[in-house]
Protein backbone atom coordinates (compact mmCIF):
# COMPACT_ATOMS: atom_id res chain seq x y z
CA UNK A 1 0.00 0.00 0.00
CA UNK A 2 1.23 3.51 -0.86
CA UNK A 3 1.32 6.01 2.01
CA UNK A 4 0.00 9.51 1.38
CA UNK A 5 -0.55 12.74 3.30
CA UNK A 6 -3.90 13.12 1.51
CA UNK A 7 -6.88 12.57 3.82
CA UNK A 8 -9.67 13.52 1.38
CA UNK A 9 -10.48 13.68 -2.32
CA UNK A 10 -10.62 17.47 -2.47
CA UNK A 11 -8.95 19.77 0.08
CA UNK A 12 -9.86 23.42 -0.46
CA UNK A 13 -7.44 25.95 0.99
CA UNK A 14 -8.31 28.97 -1.16
CA UNK A 15 -11.21 31.43 -1.02
CA UNK A 16 -14.63 31.51 -2.71
CA UNK A 17 -14.46 28.19 -4.55
CA UNK A 18 -17.59 26.25 -5.49
CA UNK A 19 -17.18 22.47 -5.31
CA UNK A 20 -20.16 21.10 -7.25
CA UNK A 21 -21.44 17.79 -8.64
CA UNK A 22 -18.45 15.61 -7.76
CA UNK A 23 -18.49 11.94 -6.78
CA UNK A 24 -16.01 10.19 -4.53
CA UNK A 25 -15.70 6.76 -2.94
CA UNK A 26 -13.37 5.10 -0.45
CA UNK A 27 -11.39 7.70 1.49
CA UNK A 28 -8.80 7.07 4.19
CA UNK A 29 -10.47 9.77 6.31
CA UNK A 30 -12.83 12.51 4.97
CA UNK A 31 -14.48 13.00 1.60
CA UNK A 32 -14.19 16.74 0.90
CA UNK A 33 -12.29 19.16 3.16
CA UNK A 34 -11.71 22.85 3.86
CA UNK A 35 -8.65 23.98 5.79
CA UNK A 36 -7.19 27.33 6.70
CA UNK A 37 -3.44 26.97 6.35
CA UNK A 38 -2.72 30.72 6.52
CA UNK A 39 -4.82 33.55 8.01
CA UNK A 40 -7.26 34.96 5.47
CA UNK A 41 -7.41 31.77 3.40
CA UNK A 42 -9.95 28.92 3.19
CA UNK A 43 -12.88 31.36 3.45
CA UNK A 44 -16.26 31.52 1.69
CA UNK A 45 -16.29 28.16 -0.10
CA UNK A 46 -19.48 26.34 -1.19
CA UNK A 47 -20.18 22.60 -1.48
CA UNK A 48 -23.29 21.66 -3.45
CA UNK A 49 -24.62 18.57 -5.23
CA UNK A 50 -21.66 16.33 -4.34
CA UNK A 51 -21.81 12.61 -3.58
CA UNK A 52 -19.53 11.04 -0.99
CA UNK A 53 -19.44 7.33 -0.28
CA UNK A 54 -16.66 7.72 2.25
CA UNK A 55 -16.32 4.16 3.55
CA UNK A 56 -13.95 5.57 6.14
CA UNK A 57 -13.76 7.04 9.62
CA UNK A 58 -14.17 10.75 8.81
CA UNK A 59 -16.84 13.15 7.57
CA UNK A 60 -18.41 13.48 4.16
CA UNK A 61 -17.51 17.18 4.25
CA UNK A 62 -14.99 18.32 6.85
CA UNK A 63 -14.76 22.07 7.53
CA UNK A 64 -11.95 23.00 9.91
CA UNK A 65 -13.87 25.86 11.55
CA UNK A 66 -17.22 27.67 11.37
CA UNK A 67 -15.18 30.89 11.09
CA UNK A 68 -14.37 29.93 7.50
CA UNK A 69 -17.92 30.85 6.39
CA UNK A 70 -18.22 27.72 4.28
CA UNK A 71 -21.64 26.71 2.96
CA UNK A 72 -22.46 23.00 2.83
CA UNK A 73 -25.72 22.58 0.92
CA UNK A 74 -28.19 19.97 2.14
CA UNK A 75 -28.31 18.49 -1.38
CA UNK A 76 -24.91 16.85 -0.88
CA UNK A 77 -25.30 13.09 -0.40
CA UNK A 78 -23.05 11.35 2.12
CA UNK A 79 -22.95 7.66 3.01
CA UNK A 80 -20.71 5.41 5.11
CA UNK A 81 -18.91 8.32 6.79
CA UNK A 82 -17.96 7.16 10.27
CA UNK A 83 -18.10 10.66 11.78
CA UNK A 84 -21.18 11.84 9.91
CA UNK A 85 -22.38 14.20 7.19
CA UNK A 86 -20.31 17.31 7.99
CA UNK A 87 -18.64 19.22 10.79
CA UNK A 88 -21.10 22.07 10.15
CA UNK A 89 -24.87 22.08 9.63
CA UNK A 90 -26.10 22.02 6.05
CA UNK A 91 -27.95 24.91 4.39
CA UNK A 92 -30.80 24.72 1.84
CA UNK A 93 -29.45 24.55 -1.71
Amino acid sequence: MVESAATGWINVKGNDWTVEDNTGADSVKNGYQVHQVYPGWGIGNVFTGNRAQVNGPGYGIYVQSKRLQTVVACNNVVSAAGSGFSTIACSPA
